[in-house]
């Protein structure tokens, strides 16, 4: 059985289990806390974002930088591709889209078993809207400056 830790940091909690838990030497890591430490991480780094790939990039270096195991381009059978994915966490990066599109997106995302929560990271102040929950599973939205921010 795991024990529960909140001051171990992602990047030393590499192997995975099923059901929301991050393992790793008889510790880990609940669902919420790997969002908010993904969170965390994602703020704090400075993005120059003048395109949709500029930022994947720079979500990559970020997460190599803090030693995040993530998937790229992530397919999930039978959806399709969300842009990043980390232990049954989706990250999906929108620099434009309607909000009524993003969350159609969405919705296709969270009815798959495979994803436990989202996290979508825009440069788009009206995706502040979106809900914060489908499907019973959580949804977090990360705000970024478009340009150097």
């Amino acid at each position: 059985m795991c024990a529960v830790s909140k001051n171990i940091p992602w990047h030393y909690l590499a192997a995975t289990t099923s059901r929301n838990r991050a393992c790793r030497k008889d510790r880990h890591i609940d669902i919420l806390e790997l969002i908010e430490f993904l969170v965390s991480t994602i703020r704090g780094y400075r993005y120059s974002i003048q395109n949709e790939m500029d930022f994947h990039k720079g979500l990559e270096w970020a997460f190599t930088d803090a030693g995040i195991a993530y998937n790229h381009e992530h397919t999930i059978e039978g959806v399709g591709v969300i842009d990043f994915f980390v232990d049954g966490i989706g990250i999906e990066v929108k620099t434009s889209g309607s909000p009524s599109a993003v969350v159609r997106q969405m919705y296709k995302y969270m009815k798959s078993d495979e994803v436990k929560a989202l996290i979508l990271v825009t440069t788009q102040n009206r995706h502040r809207g979106i809900p914060r929950e489908i499907h019973g599973k959580p949804i977090t939205l990360i705000v970024i400056s478009p340009g150097l921010s």
